[in-house]
């Protein structure tokens, strides 16, 4: 069985992530309504002088309000992952229409070199420098 391309591989980890993303947004609008609800019964239970039954509310919306910041930060951790995702993937783009410009200027080099030697040695340098940011 082939394996399937880099690039294929990477478009699909970022529709996975989305998809997941959209899910987790989701339970926190859900979360964040569970949240409002028992702040508003908080604040009538104290109004009504049910201390107890506040506190035990309060518990409960202190756990809510964790699991929010818990959902938000894995949010932004896989918006993260998804944002270097696209970046590898541009990358690997820009690497493709590069590479063969860096071949071309490495078959020209020995005519530069001839022409401008000292501008030859810059030239090299640079394309060494391409050529393994490329393989990185």
């Amino acid at each position: 069985m082939p394996e399937k391309p880099f690039k294929e591989l990477l478009e699909e980890a970022v529709k996975t992530i989305d998809t997941v993303k959209f899910r987790l947004e989701g339970r926190r609008k859900r979360l964040e309504e569970k949240d409002r609800t028992l702040f508003n019964e908080v604040v009538r239970s104290i109004r009504r002088n049910q201390k107890q039954r506040a506190t035990i509310i309060a518990n409960e919306l202190a756990l809510i309000r964790r699991s929010i910041k818990m959902v938000l930060t894995m949010e932004i951790a896989l918006e993260t992952i998804k944002q270097r995702l696209i970046t590898a993937k541009n990358f690997g783009e820009i690497a493709a229409l590069i590479s063969p410009a860096i071949h071309l200027a490495k078959e020209l080099q020995p005519s530069l070199g001839k022409l401008m030697p000292e501008a030859n040695i810059e030239i090299e340098e640079s394309l060494e420098e391409l050529s393994n940011l490329i393989v990185e």
